[in-house]
């Protein structure tokens, strides 16, 4: 079931990105470091209500815009000087992030209207 795939993919990224994020300065802890930590939490949450729900559509359209709000957040963090992220781990997270978003875009096709 692809609803299945999605919660393996975020939490995957979850395992991945987390302890990059807690590698970010300092001073950043209780702003973006907490901002795309609770982002992504979210998204794990929006996996669960997309898969009891049957309103899908509904959830698939919130996850698709906190899923926009993690990606700015995360060009964010790396367009910052110095970029928090080497070359590879932002390759990577762009990498899953198109992912993630490859899959919901073909379960909006699917539920959506």
């Amino acid at each position: 079931m692809k609803d299945m795939i999605l919660y393996q993919r975020v939490y995957d990224f979850m395992l991945y990105l987390f302890p990059l994020v807690d590698r970010f300065p300092k001073y950043e802890k209780f702003a973006l470091q907490t901002q795309i930590k609770n982002s992504v939490y979210r998204l794990l949450k929006l996996t669960v209500d997309i898969q009891k729900s049957r309103q899908k559509a509904r959830y698939l359209y919130e996850f698709d815009k906190e899923l926009e709000f993690l990606r700015t957040l995360v060009a964010f963090s790396n367009d910052k000087k110095p970029s928090y992220m080497s070359a590879q781990s932002r390759k990577t997270t762009i990498e899953k992030l198109l992912e993630i978003g490859k899959i919901v875009g073909g379960m909006i096709k699917k539920f959506g209207a």
